[in-house]
C-alpha cells in the first residue's frame, strides 16, 4: 500500500473511532436528558447533535489536505512530456519558429497540469486558467480551460480594443497595477464588488478564484477560477504551494522567452 493510501486508511480510522466514541457519549447524554430531565444532559444532548456535522467536516478537510500532499509521478512524467514536445527541433536562426507560440506551449502544459490536479484532487468540474500580462495593453498570453479550449471568449473583443481588460476593470489587471506579493483566494467571487463586471453566465463558472502576480518586473498575473464555491481559500497551505510551484516555473518560461528573443535578435 502507497504512503498516501496508508495516510488515508489511519485517517478514516481514527475518524470512525471518534464517530463510535461520540456516539456512545451522545446516547448516555440523550438517556439521561429523558429519564432525570438533567439541563446538562439536555444541553451536552444538544451541542452533540450540533457538533457531528463540524465532526465530519473536519474529517473531510483532513482527507482532502492528504490528497494535495501527494502528486504521482505519473502526472508529473506527463507533464515534462508534453512540454518537452512543445519545442521544436528547427535551427534557432533557420526562422522557422517564433519564440512566443513556443514559450505559450511550454505554459499551457502547466495550466493544463494545474488544472487536471485540482480537478482530481476537488470536487468541481471545471477550470479556467489565464495568464494576463503588461499593463499599457493587458492581453491573455495563455489560455487553457477544462473544455479544452486555448483561447479565451474576450479574445475578439480583445483584439478590437486592446484595452479592453483595462476598460472591463478586470481583477487580474488591478492586481497587477499593486503587484503584491502573495496568492489571493477568493472563496466566492458573489461577495466581492470587484467581479460585478462578469456576466451572470460567466459567474457560474467563475466562483471562486485566485489571482497570483507570479512575475513582477514584466509583470504576469496567473487567474485560476473554479465553478465551484470554495475550492481555493485563504487557509489552504497546500494549494497555495501548489499555485506557488507552478508559478516559479511560468516565470522561468517568460524569462525563456525574453531570452531566446534577445537570442534571436543577436544571431
Amino acid at each position: 500500500m502507497s504512503t498516501r493510501a496508508t495516510e488515508k486508511t489511519v485517517v478514516f480510522y481514527v475518524f470512525i473511532s471518534l464517530v463510535v466514541l461520540y456516539a456512545l457519549v451522545e446516547a448516555a447524554a440523550i438517556s439521561m436528558a429523558i429519564f432525570t430531565h438533567s439541563k446538562l444532559s439536555i444541553t451536552i444532548s444538544v451541542i452533540g447533535v450540533l457538533g457531528l456535522p463540524k465532526l465530519f467536516s473536519v474529517f473531510v478537510d483532513r482527507i482532502k489536505s492528504h490528497d494535495l500532499e501527494t502528486i504521482s509521478t505519473e502526472d508529473l512524467k506527463r507533464l515534462y512530456s508534453e512540454r518537452f514536445d512543445s519545442i521544436p527541433t528547427q535551427n534557432l536562426s533557420a526562422g522557422e519558429w517564433q519564440d512566443e507560440p513556443v514559450t505559450n506551449s511550454l505554459m499551457r502544459a502547466i495550466l493544463k497540469f494545474v488544472a487536471d490536479t485540482i480537478t482530481k484532487l476537488t470536487s468541481t468540474s471545471y477550470i479556467e486558467l489565464s495568464i494576463f500580462r503588461g499593463l499599457d495593453h493587458p492581453r491573455i498570453i495563455c489560455y487553457y480551460n477544462s473544455e479544452g479550449l486555448k483561447n479565451p471568449r474576450s479574445e475578439l473583443e480583445r483584439r478590437k480594443n486592446e484595452n479592453y481588460y483595462r476598460d472591463k476593470e478586470y481583477f487580474a489587471v488591478d492586481f497587477m497595477d499593486k503587484r503584491p506579493n502573495y496568492i489571493e483566494m477568493i472563496p466566492d467571487t458573489s461577495k466581492r464588488d470587484t467581479f460585478s463586471h462578469i456576466t451572470d453566465k460567466q459567474r457560474e463558472k467563475l466562483k471562486s478564484v485566485v489571482v497570483y502576480v507570479f512575475c513582477l518586473d514584466t509583470p504576469c498575473a496567473l487567474v485560476i477560477a473554479s465553478d465551484k464555491e470554495n475550492t481555493f481559500t485563504p487557509n489552504d497551505a497546500n494549494m497555495k504551494a501548489l499555485i506557488n510551484s507552478m508559478g516559479m516555473a511560468l516565470h522561468g518560461d517568460i524569462h525563456f522567452m525574453q531570452y531566446l528573443s534577445a537570442l534571436r535578435r543577436d544571431v
